[in-house]
Formats: C-alpha cells, sequence, structure tokens
C-alpha cells in the first residue's frame, strides 16, 4: 500500500504573517540575513514535517477543532494550519506568546 504525502500549501495569509514576521525581525536585527534564515527554517520545518505527518501538531487551544493545529518551531513560533483530505494549508505564523485573532476562529 503507497500512502502518498500530504501537499503543503500556505494561503495567501499564511505567506502575509509569515512575510510580516520576517520584516519584523529584520527591523530588529538589523539583519535581512538573519531575517530570511529565520524565514527558511519556518517553511522547512513545516515542509519536512507535514507531508507524512499532518496530524503531528497540537490541537490550537483557541479553537480547540480537531482540523487546525498548529507546529511549535524553535519554541517561539506557531505556524497554525488546516489539516484538509490531502494537504495542510497554512494559516498563520504567529510569535508562541501571540492568541488567536477572530478571524481565524471562523475557519
Amino acid at each position: 500500500m503507497n500512502i502518498v504525502p500530504f501537499t503543503v500549501k500556505w494561503t495567501p495569509r499564511g505567506l502575509k504573517r509569515l512575510r510580516d514576521r520576517q520584516d519584523w525581525i529584520e527591523h530588529e536585527s538589523c539583519s535581512h540575513e538573519i531575517a530570511a534564515a529565520w524565514a527558511d527554517r519556518i517553511i522547512a520545518a513545516a515542509d519536512n514535517q507535514l507531508p507524512d505527518f499532518p496530524r503531528s501538531g497540537r490541537i490550537v487551544p483557541e479553537i480547540n477543532r480537531e482540523d487546525i493545529r498548529e507546529l511549535i518551531v524553535e519554541h517561539t513560533t506557531r505556524v497554525i494550519y488546516k489539516v484538509k483530505r490531502a494537504s495542510c494549508d497554512i494559516l498563520s505564523v504567529r510569535r508562541s506568546r501571540e492568541h488567536i485573532g477572530p478571524s481565524l476562529h471562523s475557519l
């Protein structure tokens, strides 16, 4: 039996949140290289884990739905995603202390 890996898809909102956070890191660190390396690590974490283990992230506590999960990356970043039939759609990237806004509650 062949198991087909899930596809990782970045939604426009997910990409915007990733880029916003990357811009903040670049501003704070005064280094484009540091910020770009951080973004690369976040993308790699999702790409390496989710295709084979789509339900490995924990259920997002604020939403409490089986299909909305999060990876905690580098202890400081929440990669929030929705598990679909054959894909994991990245919905948002947030600091680990940052709570989910109302826009994600309605998914």
